[in-house]
């Protein structure tokens, strides 16, 4: 092995060491989650993701009889996204004051309007834990189509690497 391959190999080491250490900080897990809510193809994704998880949680919790403010807070730690979580901590401290819960989620600018509405909906019928299901449901079906057309779109271009790759060997020979 030569050494500039070592050192390469060293740095590289350094580098995903340290990466690693960032994103296990604070600053560093708000910096990646907000550029993954950010990202093309897979930002609207996960935050289809975060919010189908905040949802599915909260409406278990609210239907189950868990006062509000701690239904927020366990659905908050299961969207798997610091971003979505302190937005719903700031929803938490506005109920807190007396708000109701789809002003302060809308005022976030986190969540999309169609679950503000559809929880204003369920807020003002007396049945908030069936509009976070149907919520919930709506995103799942909504995620399994965004997968499955992220997948097809994938498709062409792994075609077009393994034809790479076998071009390459064909051409080595």
């Amino acid at each position: 092995m030569c050494s500039s391959d070592l050192a390469t190999g060293i740095c590289v080491a350094m580098l995903v060491y340290s990466f690693k250490k960032y994103v296990k900080t604070k600053q560093g897990r708000h910096k990646l989650d907000a550029i993954l809510l950010k990202l093309p193809l897979v930002g609207k994704l996960n935050r289809k993701i975060a919010i189908a998880r905040f949802c599915l949680t909260l409406g278990g919790a609210v239907r189950a009889g868990v006062p509000l403010l701690r239904a927020m807070a366990t659905g908050a730690q299961t969207a798997g996204n610091v971003i979505i979580q302190d937005a719903v901590q700031q929803v938490s401290e506005a109920i807190s004051t007396g708000s109701c819960i789809h002003i302060p989620l809308e005022q976030t600018k986190q969540f999309p309007g169609m679950m503000t509405r559809m929880i204003a909906a369920g807020e003002q019928a007396g049945n908030l834990d069936a509009m976070l299901e149907e919520i919930n449901r709506f995103y799942s079906r909504d995620i399994e189509y965004s997968v499955n057309k992220l997948t097809k779109m994938m498709e062409p271009l792994m075609t077009i690497v393994v034809g790479g790759i076998v071009l390459f060997v064909l051409m080595a020979l």
